[in-house]
């Protein structure tokens, strides 16, 4: 019997196995049951004269012909030489009252400033149109190897607050990034979870509650993290065919499909607001944890 006890062991571990992959693949699948985009209460800002118009306005962050943020309407464009002062920006998202909140990005080169705007979540006030400092992070540390800090924003409409994502302090080896739940009011942190690099992050309804749709800069892949549940571990969801492409903005445009802008990253200095480093593919998901990717 004993010459048999080493084939029994790991007849019981590679069943053990199975069972654990089916289950983390189940609990994959029932996680983002039913994905759809949830309510949009962003407004746009009051400082725009006619509503219509603001409607109607692109943002744009991409410092080809501003610094900074500026308004692009057809052929015309809003933008003050104030909205520059605090370097580049990478995203930015708009609230229930029309303010925008701006994550910051390094840009082409590092300048004697460039560390410390990484440190900072950034406002632009609605009515006034000013750009300030909304929240300072003392705990963000960014360095040559990784000059890269505050590095996302969202408005979660259901509750008023901020999730915001921090990437510094990684590097190849290793993730010490953090997603981190910002209580408009007080500019607190509320919650945070770590050891994650959320490179870009999108709220999810459904079936089973709320998710955090969220881009790896570690990984050319796209997790899921279930806020409303206790354990808010995030799970991966799928891998991009290429290694070096990572995913920089989720947008959800219909049931269970969402749209992809990704680009090259590898925690290094590059100009990624050219559009020659994007690309978009569409990820729509078919049911029992199985996903179908396509360029756009």
């Amino acid at each position: 019997m004993r010459r048999y006890l080493p084939i029994v062991v790991a007849l019981v571990a590679v069943a053990g196995l199975f069972i654990y992959v089916e289950l983390s693949k189940k609990s994959t699948s029932e996680l983002i049951e039913g994905l759809s985009r949830p309510k949009n209460c962003s407004k746009p800002p009051q400082f725009f004269d006619n509503p219509k118009v603001a409607r109607s306005v692109v943002i744009d962050l991409s410092q080809q012909r501003f610094k900074g943020i500026a308004f692009i309407h057809g052929q015309d464009s809003l933008y003050s030489k104030q909205w520059g002062q605090y370097g580049h920006f990478g995203t930015y998202t708009l609230s229930d009252s029309g303010d925008i909140y701006l994550a910051p990005m390094p840009f082409i080169s590092i300048k004697e400033n460039t560390f410390d705007l990484q440190k900072n979540l950034y406002k632009l006030d609605s009515k006034s149109a000013k750009l300030s400092v909304f929240m300072h992070f003392d705990s963000v540390e960014p360095a040559r190897s990784n000059p890269f800090g505050i590095i996302s924003v969202l408005f979660d409409c259901q509750d008023r607050s901020l999730w915001v994502s921090a990437i510094d302090k990684s590097s190849y080896s290793t993730q010490a990034g953090r997603v981190m739940h910002v209580d408009l009011e007080s500019r607190e942190v509320i919650d945070q979870i770590d050891g994650f690099d959320a490179f870009t992050i999108t709220l999810a309804d459904t079936d089973h509650g709320r998710v955090l749709l969220a881009g790896s800069a570690y990984e050319p892949s796209l997790y899921a993290i279930p806020i409303d549940s206790a354990d808010q571990k995030p799970i991966k969801l799928f891998d991009l065919l290429d290694s070096n492409k990572r995913i920089r903005k989720i947008k959800i445009i219909d049931r269970d499909k969402l749209l992809l802008q990704v680009v090259d990253f590898s925690y290094s200095l590059v100009a990624m607001s050219s559009d020659r480093y994007r690309e978009e593919y569409v990820a729509s998901y078919s049911g029992s944890g199985s996903w179908h990717i396509g360029l756009y």
